[in-house]
């Protein structure tokens, strides 16, 4: 069995969580920025992320690229996608 290291395991959730929050402040920084659009949306669970998502129009998802947090607009087909497999959960 191997050695249990809580230390280096405490270490590694803390990250994740840090990922996580770094998405979740771009998000707000896009509504602080434009309140009349981000007031036009909902906030519905995506896989494990929290996204922007506009009634039959689009979806505005956060993301990381090269470790940096980027929001992602996607067109309706794609929006409709991720709402129906959050909806089957």
């Amino acid at each position: 069995m191997a050695a249990v290291r809580p230390e280096h395991n405490a270490k590694r959730k803390i990250q994740a969580l840090e990922r996580r929050k770094l998405l979740i402040d771009s998000l707000i920084a896009f509504m602080r920025t434009h309140p009349n659009i981000s007031s036009e949306a909902t906030l519905p669970p995506l896989r494990n992320r929290t996204g922007l998502y506009f009634y039959d129009i689009a979806l505005i998802r956060p993301l990381r690229v090269k470790g940096k947090p980027v929001l992602r607009l996607e067109s309706t087909v794609a929006a409709q996608v991720a709402c129906m497999t959050v909806a089957r959960r």
